[in-house]
């Protein structure tokens, strides 16, 4: 997973106020709230940068030790694959905006 790159769904809104993310997936009608820095994480995930990058980026703004980046990041990601808010593609994406 780490060398994939990591993409929004298109099909979800989202806001940011206050550096927190407040995300709303159409398929089920969810709210789901993000502090800074999943909120960070989510923002990176344009489609043209992979997972290990933007752990890195993670590392570098946020002074996490990059062991802690790793797993959180990779388990905040593959949670939001799971709930179809991230999309993962081995090649990078364009992205429409």
């Amino acid at each position: 997973m780490i060398e994939m790159y990591v993409s929004q769904n298109q099909e979800i809104a989202y806001r940011v106020i206050e550096d927190e993310a407040v995300v709303l997936t159409p398929e089920d009608g969810k709210l789901h709230s993000l502090n800074s820095v999943a909120t960070r994480i989510f923002e990176l995930a344009n489609g043209k940068r992979r997972v290990k990058d933007i752990i890195g980026k993670i590392c570098e703004e946020f002074d996490i030790e990059e062991k802690t980046a790793h797993r959180d990041c990779l388990n905040f990601v593959e949670d939001l694959v799971h709930k179809k808010m991230l999309i993962l593609s081995s090649k990078p994406v364009k992205s429409p905006k």
